[in-house]
């Protein structure tokens, strides 16, 4: 990941990265700790759009992204989140302004053309001779998928972007749409999509965006497969958090306790390290308490 997305210290597009593994397994622990690495090197926009496995409304990756960036809650009233907006809004605009691009003043044009259009993606209600009320859905549609662009690419003018779009195999299908139609404008701009997915039932590899549509722009493309650990590499792994080599008896409840889940591995470890439960017998790392009981589940 991190020489994937290199490019964009250099102000360049990295592409599109796929991370893929079951439930549990540690794909978002990845993100994170990419995240952090990330941040250690150059300020980032990391821009999260999480798909709502219950709420399949199209468009609501993009709805939790812009919530966010907007300051939206259902704790505040109306006007609270119009005030927020508003301010949001504005700041984004100044900081824009600020800037020695050519695209700047488009880009402003299109954001204040497409205001209400991202308002009523959040349910800002502004006057009925608005742009977003005037649209029909079609045209509600395409307004906002040049609302998303200009916002998007605005960003990337100020720092690199990454759009973290978590839970890829709960997307639907509009937000599927935007994103093949968004990779064309991407190209000179320092963004990467960076997607968690699960497996589909019959194992195969859910697509946000299509091969052709990447290949087509020739932009790059990463796909990492998290798996279970198996017995013989559980050792190695230990070893590389504890600093030693690992007792076999210790290698069984490893086993039988993480089934070989990476995360779930790293976590049990953790947890044995900071609670002083670990003893080095002959040089190797083991349980004090042999009848210590741990769930598997």
């Amino acid at each position: 990941l991190e020489q994937f997305t290199a490019p964009l210290l250099n102000g360049k597009v990295a592409g599109v990265a796929y991370i893929y593994g079951e439930a549990g397994i540690g794909k978002s622990r990845l993100a994170f700790e990419f995240r952090k690495n990330l941040f250690s090197k150059t300020p980032v926009n990391w821009f999260v759009c999480k798909a709502d496995q219950i709420l399949r409304k199209g468009m609501n990756p993009f709805i939790y992204f812009l919530s966010y960036y907007f300051e939206q809650s259902s704790e505040n009233t109306s006007e609270q989140n119009k005030d927020n907006f508003e301010k949001e809004f504005q700041l984004l605009v100044n900081d824009i302004q600020k800037l020695q691009r050519p695209e700047a003043a488009e880009l402003t044009q299109e954001l204040y053309r497409t205001k209400t259009v991202l308002a009523g993606l959040l349910d800002i209600s502004y006057h009925e001779d608005s742009l977003w009320e005037q649209l029909d859905a079609k045209g509600r549609f395409q307004n906002i998928k040049i609302a998303l662009v200009s916002l998007f690419i605005a960003e990337s003018l100020m720092r690199p972007v990454v759009i973290f779009l978590e839970d890829g195999h709960w997307f639907d299908d509009l937000s599927k749409t935007f994103l093949n139609e968004f990779l064309r404008y991407i190209i000179p701009y320092p963004i990467v999509l960076l997607v968690t997915s699960r497996y589909t039932d019959d194992q195969r590899k859910p697509l946000l965006i299509e091969k052709t549509a990447i290949e087509e722009y020739g932009l790059p493309i990463l796909e990492i497969d998290l798996n279970f650990l198996s017995n013989e590499t559980i050792p190695s792994f230990a070893s590389k958090i504890l600093y030693g080599e690992i007792h076999p008896e210790f290698l069984k409840l490893l086993v039988r306790t993480t089934n070989g889940n990476p995360f779930y591995l790293e976590q049990v470890l953790e947890y044995f390290k900071e609670s002083n439960l670990l003893v080095e017998e002959q040089g190797k790392w083991t349980i004090k308490d042999k009848n210590i009981k741990l769930s598997n589940s």
